[in-house]
């Protein structure tokens, strides 16, 4: 079967929770294990990751609701593209509709 297998990091969520501190900091050293961990799965696999650490996009206050743990329809709306563009690099195959 052709199938195509993606993933993607996770932005700096806890500087967005309203949080302590001390636990935003402990939060943000299990995010980077995390990452490290679905770094060695995808090379190790083959499959896709979009790196939405590397974005500075998601440092945009607009991009997050009011909890602070997830996007606006603003933020789903960039990953969407995001996803479709890497998938379109990856694949050579258009991933968004046709106007």
């Amino acid at each position: 079967m052709d199938t195509v297998v993606f993933t993607a990091t996770y932005a700096d969520i806890p500087a967005h929770l309203p949080v302590p501190g001390p636990f935003r900091e402990l939060l943000r050293e299990r995010f980077v294990l995390a990452h490290e961990v679905l770094g060695k799965i995808t090379e190790s696999t083959g499959a896709l990751c979009l790196d939405v650490t590397a974005a500075a996009e998601w440092s945009r206050p607009d991009m997050w609701s009011e909890d602070g743990l997830h996007p606006t329809p603003r933020g789903h709306q960039w990953f969407a593209e995001s996803i479709a563009d890497l998938l379109e690099r990856a694949t050579g195959t258009p991933c968004r509709p046709r106007c």
